[in-house]
């Protein structure tokens, strides 16, 4: 990723913001409210991806999506199209994505633990997907409703996964589930026409 000049581009953008961003080995991974790298930026362009197998490429080997910087899935998610200031507003909202999996991750039990830890990629592409395009795209920042609405859009995805995904794999162990991109797409199928 050091040779891609999308990434240096990208660092400067941010930069001009004071936004810290790490892409190169060996720059460490401090994630704070100024600060991100990589593979945080990754994940969340691959969950804000319209393209599901993205998502379920980052739960299962995020590496594979930076294997090739010269072609897909890679150049799909830094090319230049993707300004530092999207990149940056789509990791913050998957910030607000894991920080919802989390509080819901102290209301549940056994099985449904289990969605939460293994379906969050998962469960952040159907958030993004939910998401105003106008608040994914913005160069503006984030509005201050954001949390609340992102925390009501990982509820109403939670309960329609877990439905859509014991009703058609009732059996299947999540650990795998989630890194199967059929049944993934069987079940994202599924909510889509029940919506």
């Amino acid at each position: 990723m050091s040779l891609d000049p999308e990434q240096e581009r990208l660092r400067t953008e941010l930069s001009i913001e004071g936004i810290i961003y790490n892409y190169k080995t060996g720059e460490g991974t401090v994630r704070d409210p100024k600060t991100s790298d990589i593979e945080e930026a990754t994940v969340a362009l691959a969950c804000a991806s319209p393209d599901l197998g993205h998502s379920t490429q980052a739960k299962r080997e995020i590496g594979k999506l930076w294997e090739d910087t010269t072609k897909p899935p890679y150049k799909v998610l830094f090319n230049p199209n993707m300004s530092g200031i999207k990149m940056w507003q789509c990791i913050q909202i998957m910030r607000l994505i894991d920080k919802a999996l989390q509080a819901k991750l102290w209301t549940v039990t056994g099985r449904d633990t289990g969605f939460l830890i293994h379906g969050n990629r998962c469960m952040a592409h159907l958030t993004f997907q939910k998401l105003p395009a106008a608040v994914v795209n913005a160069s503006s920042p984030l509005p201050p409703e954001i949390d609340a609405a992102v925390s009501g859009y990982v509820d109403a995805v939670y309960a329609e996964l877990t439905a859509k995904a014991n009703a058609l794999y009732p059996g299947s162990l999540l650990p795998q589930l989630f890194k199967n991109q059929k049944k993934l797409t069987d079940i994202k199928n599924a909510i889509a026409a029940s919506g």
